[in-house]
């Protein structure tokens, strides 16, 4: 890798990548299982320690050089045994040497990446060690226009009290200068416009978009402050514009009803209304991070009401009315924050 290309085994290549061209450079792979995160489908070439992440499972949009054995499913088997350049230096040994030159690609990013002719190489960490090395296409932020923010509809003015009580409890726990204090200002009037439906004709609810009017978020990958749990599940907020990408991945995951034959929905409350792997008109504002979500519920059966929200776990197929609205949500999980936050953000703190 240096200024001018990524190269594997003398071949140049650019993101997005097909599968089919990786294996023409490193041979076959081996498909692993779909994963429940953001990406789909994984192709591991386990004796190279190699594997790439795609979403639609032709396409590759990242690939990952593992330095460590994984005994992972969506790891290669073997640890990397080829040599990784940057610049012509071995790139551990680079990196060394050129701290200054990492970047962050997530503010509260504490591992950095190197940017090189559009292409990040960020670096996975264990204990101060690199375990491994992502690849991925990168675009550099335009500086944005100041913000006009979203003025805040009369309707919600309660909810937004609710909302700031909210963050001020996890604030009393978790300092503003903590790596996982992931609050950002409330959506602007631009960015709620552009984000404010998920699909053709499908808006995103007032309510939910006056909800990310008062605060939006960042994403971490890692662990958020500013989180739901439930059951001893912690649901992260999503920021706005993810809405529709987490969204979508809901909705590839529908069956058709070709395919339904050993789901009995005559289980479902009949606060809720469904018929296949989720309604369309659920949308998705929180996640664990491996395919469980908490939905805003914009269609809700015979006995439910308007905005109620569902516990989505994706391995039971369970679909659970946790509030009936984002109000009693969050003033729940306030009271909870008043019982023990500093047992939920035992990791937060020590290591943000």
């Amino acid at each position: 890798m240096n200024s001018q290309a990524l190269m594997i085994n003398g071949v140049s290549i650019r993101f997005p990548i097909p599968i089919s061209e990786l294996e023409k450079i490193l041979g076959p792979s081996r498909h692993a299982k779909k994963t429940p995160d953001s990406y789909n489908h994984v192709f591991a070439w386990d004796q190279h320690g190699i594997t790439a992440f795609s979403k639609q499972g032709e396409i590759a949009e990242s690939i990952d050089i593992n330095l460590i054995q994984e005994k992972y499913e969506n790891q290669a088997r073997q640890a990397f045994s080829g040599t990784f350049t940057l610049e012509q230096h071995d790139i551990l040994d680079y990196r060394k040497s050129n701290k200054d030159k990492l970047v962050k690609l997530y503010s509260s990013d504490s591992n950095k990446a190197f940017i090189i002719n559009g292409i990040s190489a960020w670096f996975g960490m264990d204990n101060g060690e690199v375990t491994g090395i992502s690849l991925s296409s990168h675009q550099p932020n335009e500086t944005p226009a100041p913000a006009e923010y979203a003025a805040l509809d009369p309707r919600f003015t309660e909810l937004a009290t609710i909302i700031n009580a909210w963050v001020a409890e996890i604030g009393l726990t978790v300092p503003i200068n903590n790596a996982y204090y992931n609050l950002a200002a409330g959506a602007s009037a631009a960015t709620i416009k552009q984000y404010a439906e998920v699909d053709k004709g499908n808006l995103i609810p007032d309510e939910l978009l006056n909800f990310y009017a008062i605060h939006d978020y960042l994403y971490n990958p890692v662990a958020a402050a500013f989180c739901i749990e439930l059951e001893d599940c912690e649901y992260y907020i999503l920021p706005l514009k993810e809405i529709r990408t987490e969204w979508q991945s809901i909705q590839d995951l529908q069956r058709g009803e070709d395919d339904l034959d050993d789901i009995d929905f005559s289980q479902y409350s009949a606060k809720i209304k469904v018929d296949d792997y989720a309604n369309p008109k659920w949308i998705p504002f929180a996640s664990n991070l491996a395919g469980d979500y908490l939905l805003f519920d914009a269609d809700p059966g015979v006995a439910g009401t308007f905005g109620q929200i569902i516990d989505f776990q994706n391995e039971t197929w369970s679909r659970d009315v946790v509030a009936t609205s984002l109000s009693e949500l969050f003033s729940n999980d306030t009271a909870e924050l008043r019982r023990n936050a500093g047992e939920r953000y035992e990791f937060i703190l020590e290591n943000g």
